[in-house]
């Protein structure tokens, strides 16, 4: 009788175990790397709904007004305008920290008023304004 098979058992047992134990950190880094991309993918995805609004209130000329209705995710934000640079950019939060901005560049639309943060749900109001000579479009939320 022939005893080698009896005797390696325990060392491919263990062998497995060993490349079973290595491969479980990656797994779950790649697991949390899928739920970061969908996360920022949904908070863009909301974000240029925003930039569309604004974008045909601004095509519409002076006066032209747009309404949006969001439903933005629990622990997500969204933060509209700005002073500087930022008031052509909408911010994309995701607990507390900014994951990812749509830019207002093309055309470059001017997002007045204080900056607007918007986290649930919320009915964003774009109106087209003029500001010295210049179309903008105001923002204000309910």
């Amino acid at each position: 009788m022939n005893d080698s098979g009896v005797l390696g058992m325990p060392l491919r047992i263990m062998i497995s175990m060993m490349v079973i134990a290595l491969m479980v950190p990656a797994l779950v880094s790649m697991s949390q790397d899928m739920d970061r991309a969908a996360d920022e993918a949904e908070g863009a995805a909301i974000a240029e709904q925003v930039a569309d609004a604004a974008t045909r209130a601004y095509l519409s000329g002076v006066g032209g007004s747009v309404t949006s209705s969001l439903e933005i995710p629990f622990g997500r934000a969204l933060a509209i305008g700005g002073d500087g640079a930022d008031a052509y950019t909408i911010r994309i939060y995701s607990d507390g920290v900014q994951t990812g901005r749509v830019v207002m560049d093309n055309p470059p639309i001017r997002l007045l008023g204080p900056e607007t943060m918007l986290e649930g749900g919320a009915v964003l109001v774009l109106e087209t304004v003029a500001v010295d000579g210049r179309l903008c479009v105001a923002v204000s939320a309910s």
